[in-house]
């Protein structure tokens, strides 16, 4: 479908300008990742990559069939209005969940969701098959 999108930089570069915002004059088109045909052309999914300033949600319930097939790891940024769905919406394909300590710069797992572990800007989680072991692997 389409949503309203607003862009608020002068110049075009990936950046916090842009978000949806039914006022807005500017529509974007909108896709459904499950849509894409991923078997047909021979890739695979392993990772998805999901920072859209509390859209979080809608991003995952349009990958279902993606997650569900490929099992990918997913690096989300959430907040408050989509930590809860999201955290709820992965719990029944079995991931495990981690805190990015970007400030630390290590990763934490979390065994329940705390709204403390939220700031408003977002906070990066991983949430993957992976178990803490892997993660860290990877990492060094």
């Amino acid at each position: 479908g389409f949503a309203k999108f607003e862009n608020k930089a002068t110049v075009n570069f990936l950046s916090q300008a842009g978000k949806i915002n039914s006022s807005s004059k500017n529509e974007i088109k909108t896709i459904i990742l499950d849509n894409f045909e991923f078997k047909k052309s021979g890739l695979q999914v392993n990772c998805i990559k999901i920072d859209t300033e509390g859209y979080e949600i809608e991003v995952l319930e349009g990958s279902e069939k993606i997650i569900n097939e490929y099992s990918p790891d997913l690096l989300i940024e959430l907040n408050e209005r989509s930590a809860n769905k999201c955290f709820s919406f992965l719990k029944k394909f079995d991931y495990n969940y981690f805190l990015i300590d970007e400030q630390n710069i290590k990763v934490t797992t979390i065994n329940a969701f705390d709204k403390k572990m939220l700031k408003n800007e977002g906070v990066n989680y991983i949430a993957t098959k992976k178990n803490i072991s892997e993660i860290n692997n990877i990492l060094n």
